[in-house]
């Protein structure tokens, strides 16, 4: 299952250099930065990391989803539980700096004073004529501060929502073809809005179609992928192979997300340390539609490596 904003995320580029965990006492942010002109241009070089602070929760609604319908056909596809939160890549530590970074409602004590670091960063990074508080309050923020203040809440919490699954278990495609069918639906917040996502999953041994509908203020848009060959090539050793087609433009647009059409292969190598521990190497090629028109080529081409366990 693909949720909205991971159909986006796992396509942008994250090569770019990661700020350090630095605490700065004159704005109270978790980054390297020395006056609010350089929090701007942190803020411009990393903008999909506010919406990116949402990829650990979509990495574990993928495995929870799963899980949900390796129980409901008693097949155990995969179960690597919610392993995923210490996947191995840069989004996870960019991610860590932007949820330190934008958490709302946490305070903390300095020298006497509470400040609520989420508002008064988002404060700096939107208003237009700025001035120096250790407090904030949400109408000291622009139209435009306030949509991101809520994006970053709901993208802060992990668990916010829960999918709907129904399925039916081998069903005949045709003569002595069987397959699981799977549908699914969910909301995702995404700023004061919420996408409707509708799912709908076929899947035997060796391949999973999963084709999923998002919708916004009547605005639709698709992600389809093919999940082929997943299949054990050793003992220990599992290969998958993707095919992946999207179009998220009519959507996302109001929320600075850039467009998102075009097709991508991907391609997995799986290798089991035990029976609690897999080692993930992967790369995937997509057209330079399917991150946005901004990318260069030389972009299109991304290697994975990972590791996960079970809990």
């Amino acid at each position: 299952m693909v949720l909205a904003e991971s159909a986006l995320l796992r396509k942008n580029n994250i090569s770019h250099e990661v700020n350090p965990f630095v605490f700065n006492k004159n704005l109270s942010s978790f980054c390297k930065v020395n006056n609010t002109e350089e929090l701007r241009l942190l803020h411009d070089k990393n903008l999909l990391d506010y919406v990116r602070t949402g990829t650990v929760r979509n990495e574990l609604m993928y495995n929870c989803i799963d899980n949900m319908e390796d129980l409901l056909f008693e097949k155990n596809y995969n179960m690597e539980s919610s392993s995923n939160i210490f996947y191995i890549d840069l989004f996870l530590k960019r991610s860590t700096l932007f949820i330190n970074h934008l958490m709302i409602g946490q305070e903390y004590v300095e020298a006497g004073e509470q400040a609520d670091r989420g508002l008064r960063t988002i404060y700096l990074l939107t208003a237009d004529d700025k001035h120096y508080s250790y407090l904030f309050k949400k109408t000291d923020l622009t139209p435009t501060g306030q949509k991101m203040m809520s994006r970053a809440k709901w993208f802060s919490m992990l668990n916010l929502v829960s999918p709907y699954i129904i399925g039916i278990h081998n069903i005949e495609l045709s003569k002595n073809i069987n397959a699981n069918f799977s549908f699914g639906y969910m909301l995702t917040p995404v700023g004061e809005a919420y996408i409707q996502n509708y799912w709908l999953k076929i899947s035997q041994d060796i391949y999973k179609l999963n084709f999923t509908l998002y919708r916004l203020s009547g605005n639709i848009g698709y992600h389809a992928e093919l999940d082929l060959l997943n299949k054990k090539v050793t003992k220990r050793f599992d290969l998958r192979t993707k095919l992946i087609a999207c179009n998220t433009s009519t959507y996302l647009h109001d929320y600075s997300i850039p467009n998102s059409i075009g097709i991508g292969f991907e391609q997995e190598l799986k290798y089991m340390i035990s029976s609690r521990c897999n080692l993930t190497v992967g790369y995937s090629i997509k057209s330079p539609g399917y991150f946005s028109s901004t990318l260069s080529s030389t972009e299109d081409f991304q290697l994975k490596t990972g590791i996960s366990w079970k809990l």
